[in-house]
């Protein structure tokens, strides 16, 4: 079990160095900001650091183990393929440089030129000419729609012209050139249909956005309704209670002095009372307690009201 931990954990930090290796060598300049832009220079990156190293090993090979095609290849030939690396070096440093979109079309272009200058020094097959559809994916994925259908003009353009110039002309030129042209057109298609998507659903978001900015200004404008009411509220519980506050002290302090005077004469305290006053008094003394006891409950009562209406409040409050 031990083993088997250890060898995944020594997979896992070799599958995290290549992983850091890789970042290394495809991270954007700091000076590009844009994210689409950021992406699209990793992308070329990732494509040159992919494409340096694999040609210069193969141009190195056919001169160290040249074959028997590499064997019969021209000067021109090899200083073209020797041209085709220093190229691909150059526009990787490029691409880690703020000028990763300037890369991209010198990517596109010098390959589409050196493809057709090769195919002219040695046009004994055309073969060579095919590599031309990788040039238009190329475009299709690192330029803009409008920047890829000049780069398919002009490609199909020097197409054209290098099978005029070149004799004698191979038998398999034609059906090489109606399938770049073929190729072409499809990728143009596709190319198309993916920026109408793309606007399509970018005016969708663009709308979903206003309608979340119509529902947050609704949301504010509730908000603020809120506030008012909140404070209307609190002010309403200020008055209720300076009401409580000046009912207990101005009728109950009455009251309660009234009560007592009449319970001190019905005590017989202020002196003897003939049978009608003493009558009197315990009416206005039993009154006075009905009334007392009415003040009582309305206090509680509104003291319970209150306490509801401050529960409510926190509970908005909360929300």
């Amino acid at each position: 079990m031990s083993i088997l931990t250890g060898t995944l954990s020594k997979s896992d930090n070799q599958r995290s160095i290549l992983i850091r290796l890789w970042d290394l060598l495809t991270r954007p300049s700091d000076l590009i900001k844009e994210p689409d832009k950021r992406q699209q220079a990793r992308f070329i990156a990732a494509l040159l650091a992919f494409l340096f190293p694999t040609t210069t090993f193969l141009v190195l090979n056919s001169f160290i183990s040249p074959s028997a095609t590499s064997v019969n290849a021209t000067s021109a030939n090899r200083i073209i393929q020797l041209l085709i690396v220093v190229l691909l070096g150059v526009m990787y440093y490029m691409s880690r440089t703020k000028n990763a979109e300037v890369a991209s079309i010198i990517l596109v272009g010098t390959s589409t030129f050196l493809i057709l200058i090769l195919y002219l020094t040695n046009h004994a097959n055309a073969n060579t000419l095919l590599y031309l559809t990788l040039d238009v994916l190329f475009a299709s994925i690192l330029l803009t729609f409008r920047a890829t259908v000049i780069a398919v003009i002009v490609t199909v353009a020097g197409l054209l012209l290098v099978s005029k110039l070149a004799t004698p002309v191979p038998p398999d030129m034609s059906s090489t050139s109606n399938f770049v042209v073929l190729f072409s057109g499809l990728i143009l298609v596709t190319m198309h249909f993916r920026n109408v998507l793309e606007n399509t659903r970018k005016a969708a978001i663009t709308q979903a956005m206003k309608k979340v900015e119509v529902l947050n200004q609704t949301l504010s404008l509730t908000n603020q309704d809120l506030a008012k009411a909140n404070e209307l509220a609190n002010e309403s519980i200020r008055l209720k209670s300076e009401f409580m506050a000046n009912i207990s002290h101005e009728l109950r302090t009455p009251l309660n002095a009234m009560l007592g005077f009449s319970g001190i004469l019905l005590a017989g305290i202020g002196g003897e009372m003939d049978a009608e006053t003493n009558h009197m008094v315990d009416r206005i003394e039993q009154n006075s307690k009905r009334l007392l006891s009415l003040i009582n409950n309305m206090l509680d009562i509104a003291r319970q009201v209150g306490w509801k209406s401050c529960q409510n409040l926190s509970i908005r409050a909360k929300w």
